[in-house]
């Protein structure tokens, strides 16, 4: 009795076959994960653009919500003003809580949203850094940061991310603050 074995093995062309398909496959999950590694990197920087922002415009809040008009010398001043275009905000506010009020101004400078504090009738000598990446100017069109609108302050910041990973594309981040002081935008 004979036993007849299949000794038949994988063809030249079976391998190819499963070598192709194989590369195929492993293509597929390469630009998946290329994919998804460009996405992750675009989520991270555009969080981190924001947070920046909402820091700064918590600062701003802060400054804004207890804003009231002041008197200098015979000038009124409303408790809010833009200056520069929209670039530019003084706030009359208490800042420290001891019954006088300070200007506080912001102001785009370098790409960076800078804040300072002075008495009401100087102008401040000290600015530090609220919001670095800040892009409302960029070449060709220059967006305005701050606007007033009744009693309302809108606040629009175009940022970017420490690494520049968004330069072709600054995340916009928008708020609007109402002053509560009575009288104080009249």
């Amino acid at each position: 009795m004979h036993i007849k074995l299949n000794s038949r093995g994988i063809t030249l062309v079976e391998l190819i076959i499963a070598v192709s398909l194989l590369s195929v496959v492993l293509a597929g999950a390469y630009f998946f994960l290329a994919f998804s590694q460009r996405v992750l990197v675009q989520t991270e920087a555009q969080f981190e653009a924001i947070q920046d922002a909402r820091m700064a415009e918590m600062k701003m809040e802060e400054d804004i919500r207890g804003a009231e008009a002041v008197k200098i010398d015979v000038t009124r001043h409303k408790a809010v003003e833009v200056q520069d275009g929209g670039m530019g905000l003084t706030v009359y506010t208490d800042v420290d809580k001891d019954g006088t009020l300070q200007i506080v101004q912001y102001k785009l400078e370098d790409d960076e949203l800078k804040r300072g504090v002075s008495a009401v009738d100087t102008t401040p000598s000290e600015w530090y850094t609220v919001a670095g990446k800040v892009k409302n100017d960029m070449a060709g069109s220059s967006t305005p940061i701050f606007e007033i609108d009744d009693k309302t302050v809108n606040i629009e910041l175009l940022v970017l991310d420490e690494k520049d990973r968004l330069s072709e594309n600054p995340v916009s981040v928008k708020t609007s603050i109402t002053v509560r002081s009575k009288g104080a935008m009249d």
